[in-house]
């Protein structure tokens, strides 16, 4: 019989086949978005506007997992712009239809650094995130299965252990999120390596500095650093004291974020010009309220993906939620507010927790620290102001808790098994709290399915009836009294069968049974009962695409936009509250990337400062959360910045009438306008201005009134040509020289040569680049070559070749 707290001799030379049990559930979920013609996105691009107004089948529409739409926009055009850019033959450094220009070698949501994100050269990227998500969910579950398995649990717990984080809903709900899915699934591994530092296994130490980098690499270093700070603290514990091995794991964790250099130099430039911040400004309204805690037993307590519930108005989030949460209420995030791991999983947690509370202080202690920093309870909150840990909603942290939940329940599961008495009584009193919360879930759905819940809800939040329900306009009460009853009969059902199993479990340890020797058909009830929660969590998060009709069809109203673009921009007129209701439907950002049309208010990660600080003086109302969305009001559309900044195309709700714009094309709800630029050039030649002026200070029509210059002067005649995103020529014919304005944002790791000379580009109008160019005929050749990726890479070798080599020794 195998010990409880050490893997049975011999037992890991033969766990081969066991670990292809892990791939099923991957194959279940993501394998359908695998099959000819089929695609793994939160939403078919056919179904938003206006594409849906032209030729959106019925299915598109059906397909859509709101939860996730960014796992749409920006994740997929940032990967099609990777694609595209090594079928240049040039690294995907600079995307130049993203706003003014945008460095991607660090602001992106896809990058080349990370190894895995290679298969979007070989498969389209639609195809290419289900096999990304795929890969990952099963490294999720074979690293947490290997890791518990070293920790002494028998082979059956680890592997339900596996399978359960597999299906999980934090797992599964944000599965289009690709880059928090595969920053999770490095954490068991780093887990593993850490052990193996502290025990001296040969290699342990440059196999953690690998997995920490890949961690940092994925493309969300938040949560990185959250795994670093489990990682750190789970060390600490199992060093039991040998400071000499902690240090020596402290350290090549610090190698690990080294070798992520190649990533994280380039995203701390992009960072250094940005609005973003590496602390969160609005930390309390971001943490999830306490009746989040629900979910752990009812994942669609607040709605499932597939739900149209939004804020401010999320029927769910204000009729669940106290009054006194109001703020956080308002800002209600399905996804971010769910923590739940399946229901066998939490009621399982609960008996380790309480049967052995000595092996459960880790996990446990760890489970506290993330689940009080995401429902910001202190102490724990006062990490939200720490650089690092509070760049973002803390309640990502959540996202690092399922192994640390099927930790608990693989223990819980081995003492249930033993047939303690403790476990049995702990499993009757979690499962009793889940039939109450099924039952109250059922009460609660009765009330709102009522006509009197707007009455209810006006008198909750003291105000006016008529203030409900214009609140409450959008907001579709009986779907969520549905869903409400849905979870309510789901949790009394599911609770149910987790109680007969682990009744079945605790009689057959009672009389003496081992389960190692009847693992085969001992633990097949629960692998059902968490394989089943996961199907149905994972029918509710993503269902394949249908791609046999195309992934961006024509439209006639984006060949409109198309047109009156040009080589411009288009910025969109939102008169809305919110800043961006009507954006939305406006061609969406991102969207025209797509189409080969330069959008100035895209959605990315680092939106620099120049941009937003621009269309505010255009615009005080344009900014939105860290970056820009709009134009609030036509009166601001003949301002000359929107000249400097290429602005060609307005696109707007309904028509506008005004002397620069020329309507081109409209259906309803979507107008196409054509902005002239009057005598501003994107490409222009003006007369040196002179004087003792900073370079950084230069400023040219129309900003400014025309400088005098020679009455024979000429700025000659300038023809630019792009021949790969990060290359920009320009041939200059009979020019008097002068400074040389180029259409696009102005950013350090530009380098310029002038008939074959090195030059130094800098930065005019306060946003574009510039560069001196001699009188006569002149070449201009351009190209973005960022620093911080040349030293990034060096970083990364080094770590790696330091890392290799000191863990050799350390071996020795």
């Amino acid at each position: 019989m195998e010990s409880p707290s050490q893997p049975a001799s011999g037992t890991d030379a033969g766990l081969g086949r066991a670990w292809l049990l892990l791939l099923v559930l991957p194959v279940v979920f993501f394998g359908p978005a695998l099959l000819p013609g089929k695609g793994f996105l939160p939403q078919h691009p056919s179904s938003l506007a206006p594409l849906s107004a032209e030729a959106s089948p019925a299915e598109a529409q059906e397909q859509i997992n709101y939860w996730t739409v960014d796992g749409l926009f920006p994740f997929l055009t940032d990967a099609l712009h990777v694609r595209h850019a090594f079928e240049l033959n040039c690294l995907p450094t600079w995307n130049p239809q993203l706003g003014l220009g945008y460095g991607t070698a660090g602001g992106s949501l896809v990058t080349p650094w990370y190894p895995p994100n290679l298969v979007h050269l070989l498969v389209h990227p639609a195809r290419a995130f289900g096999w990304l998500a795929l890969m990952h969910l099963f490294l999720l579950g074979a690293g947490a299965a290997l890791f518990l398995r070293r920790q002494g649990l028998r082979l059956g717990s680890a592997l339900l252990a596996g399978w359960a984080i597999q299906a999980g809903g934090l797992s599964l709900f944000g599965a289009h999120y690709g880059m928090k899915l595969a920053a999770v699934a490095w954490f068991p591994w780093c887990l593993l390596a850490a052990q193996g530092v502290l025990a001296g296994t040969q290699g342990a130490g440059l196999r953690l500095c690998v997995f920490t980098a890949l961690s940092f690499l994925a493309g969300f270093p938040p949560l990185a650093v959250f795994a670093l700070g489990g990682l750190t603290l789970a060390g600490l514990a199992f060093s039991k004291g040998h400071m000499g091995r902690f240090a020596a794991l402290v350290g090549f964790v610090i190698l690990g974020v080294a070798a992520a250099g190649v990533g994280l130099l380039p995203m701390a430039e992009s960072l250094r010009g940005a609005e973003r911040s590496l602390t969160s400004g609005d930390a309390p309204t971001q943490t999830a309220p306490a009746e989040s805690l629900g979910t752990l037993l009812a994942p669609g307590m607040f709605g499932l993906p597939s739900d149209p519930f939004f804020a401010p108005s999320h029927p769910l989030a204000l009729w669940l939620c106290s009054p006194d949460n109001l703020t956080q209420t308002l800002e209600a995030n399905g996804l971010e507010w769910n923590m739940h791991v399946g229901l066998a999983v939490f009621l399982l947690a609960l008996v380790g927790l309480c049967s052995r509370p000595k092996r459960s202080l880790v996990p446990g202690a760890l489970l506290l620290l993330g689940l009080g920093f995401g429902l910001g309870w202190p102490p724990m909150s006062w990490l939200h102001g720490l650089p690092g840990l509070g760049s973002g909603a803390p309640t990502r942290a959540f996202l690092l808790t399922p192994l640390l939940w099927v930790w608990l329940a693989a223990l819980g599961l081995e003492e249930l098994s033993g047939g303690s008495r403790r476990a049995g009584t702990c499993l009757a009193l979690g499962c009793s709290m889940a039939l109450g919360m099924g039952l109250y879930l059922g009460k609660q759905a009765q009330a709102l399915g009522s006509e009197q819940a707007t009455s209810i809800l006006a008198q909750r939040y003291a105000v006016g009836l008529e203030t409900a329900q214009e609140h409450l306009a959008g907001a579709d009460l009986a779907l969520a009294a549905q869903r409400l009853e849905s979870e309510s009969h789901w949790l009394i059902g599911w609770t149910l069968a987790v109680a007969l199993a682990g009744l079945a479990t605790w009689i057959m340890g009672r009389r003496g049974s081992s389960i190692s020797r009847h693992a085969a058909w001992a633990l097949l009830p629960w692998f059902l009962l968490v394989g089943g929660e996961g199907w149905r969590l994972s029918r509710a998060s993503h269902r394949p695409v249908n791609l046999e009709a195309g992934l961006f069809p024509s439209s006639a109203a984006m060949d409109a936009v198309r047109e009156a673009t040009g080589s411009g921009r288009v910025l969109r007129l939102d008169r809305s509250a919110s800043g961006v209701s009507e954006v939305e439907r406006l061609a969406r950002p991102n969207l025209l990337q797509a189409y080969g049309i330069g959008d100035l208010t895209p959605y990315v990660v680092f939106t620099p400062a120049d941009w937003v600080n621009a269309l505010a003086q255009v615009d005080p109302l344009s900014g939105y959360r860290s970056g820009a969305s709009r134009l609030s009001d036509p009166e601001h559309l003949g301002h000359p910045l929107l000249d400097v900044m290429n602005v060609t195309c307005i696109l707007a709700t309904e028509p506008i009438e005004h002397p620069r714009l020329e309507h081109v094309f409209g259906q309803e709800g979507f107008h196409v306008h054509r902005r002239d630029l009057g005598a501003q050039l994107p490409f222009a030649v003006f007369p040196d201005p002179g004087g003792d002026r900073d370079d950084t200070g230069l400023l040219f029509p129309p900003l400014v009134e025309p400088s005098d210059a020679a009455p024979d002067w000429s700025a000659g005649e300038v023809r630019w040509a792009r021949p790969t995103p990060t290359r920009l020529d320009v041939k200059i014919t009979g020019t008097s020289g002068g400074w040389l304005v180029m259409d696009g944002s102005f950013q350090p790791g530009w380098k310029a040569i002038v008939n074959g000379e090195d030059a130094t580009i800098v930065q005019a109008q306060g946003l574009l680049r510039a560069v001196r160019v001699p009188a006569g005929d002149v070449t201009v050749r351009t190209h973005y070559e960022p620093w911080s990726l040349r030293i990034g890479a060096l970083l990364t070798v080094l770590a790696l070749a330091i890392a290799w080599r000191t863990s050799r020794v350390e071996a020795h």
